[in-house]
Order: structure tokens, then C-alpha cells, then sequence
């Protein structure tokens, strides 16, 4: 399950870049795109981590990835088998690039047999998501926006004057 959440949909991020070796292997055409293409592996496996090792395509123009193709690795049990994968991505909401498919066809070699896999995943239905906020002195007292408007104090009475 952590392969499908976090090493299928794969992102090379500044927080994680420092975690693989990555070569540049030079310009290459996917479907209409130039890409730039970049070989990635772990440079090292920390235990009970998975990492991703194989290839990373990202658009020339806004240096996006758009294609990972690669494997699952970090496990060293020989129980557990991992397929060669690619994920393709879509620019959504015209700007930014998501995953829309990934799709498995591998043979996984076992212990005591080999068994021909082929796994699909769909991305869909991406909504976009919009929040408001403000910053605000922490001496400041604002209302939740979501509350109802509170309502004038009424004045007190005013004293009747002491009789003499």
C-alpha cells in the first residue's frame, strides 16, 4: 500500500532529492513534449524504508515531472516481490501536473514461482481546493468568519436620579 501512495505516484522533492543519486541522461520526446530525462536511485537504503530507482521525464518548459518509470526498492525480504511500473501524469486546472495512471505489467519472481502480474490505477475526479487566511496580531480579536454577527449590546438603563 505505501508503494501505491508514495513510490508509484513518485516526486522528486527538495526534501528528498538529497536521498538520490540523479543523472541526467539527456533530452527525449514523449508524445508531444521535450523532456528532459533523469536516471534516479537511492543512495542509500535505510531499513524498513522504500525508495524509488528508475526514471524521471520532466517537461523543458515548466520543469515539471510528467513520466516516472521505475520500481519500488528497499525491502530486503525475500517473500516480497515489487513490479516495474509507469506513471503517467496530466497538467490539471492548466498548470500543474498530477498523475492520472499507473500501470504494472511484470512478472514477480518468488521463492517458489514466478506469477505475471498486470496492475492498473486510475487518478481522477482531482478537485481543486480554495482557503481563505490572514494573518493576524495575536492581540487582535476577529471573529470566526462562519459566526453569526453578534448583536449591539442594548444599554443598561440609565438610573432613575435619588429622590431627596
Amino acid at each position: 500500500m505505501k508503494d501505491l501512495k508514495d513510490i508509484q505516484p513518485f516526486v522528486l522533492t527538495s526534501d528528498s532529492i538529497d536521498k538520490y543519486y540523479v543523472r541526467y541522461l539527456g533530452k527525449e520526446k514523449l508524445d508531444s513534449l521535450t523532456c528532459y530525462a533523469f536516471a534516479v536511485k537511492p543512495k542509500k537504503m535505510d531499513k524498513g524504508e522504500r525508495y524509488f530507482e528508475g526514471i524521471v521525464w520532466v517537461d523543458d518548459e515548466d520543469l515539471q515531472v510528467v513520466r516516472t518509470y521505475g520500481r519500488g526498492v528497499g525491502v530486503a525480504n525475500k517473500e516480497q516481490a515489487f513490479p516495474k511500473f509507469e506513471t503517467t501524469r496530466q497538467r490539471i486546472d492548466g498548470k500543474y501536473w498530477f498523475p492520472v495512471y499507473t500501470i504494472a505489467e511484470d512478472t514477480l519472481h518468488f521463492r517458489d514461482l514466478d506469477q505475471r502480474i498486470r496492475q492498473v490505477v486510475k487518478y481522477e475526479d482531482y478537485k481543486r481546493f480554495v482557503a481563505e487566511s490572514r494573518i493576524l496580531d495575536d492581540v487582535e480579536e476577529v471573529p470566526s468568519p462562519s459566526a453569526a454577527p453578534a448583536k449591539p449590546a442594548t444599554p443598561a438603563p440609565t438610573p432613575a436620579p435619588a429622590k431627596k
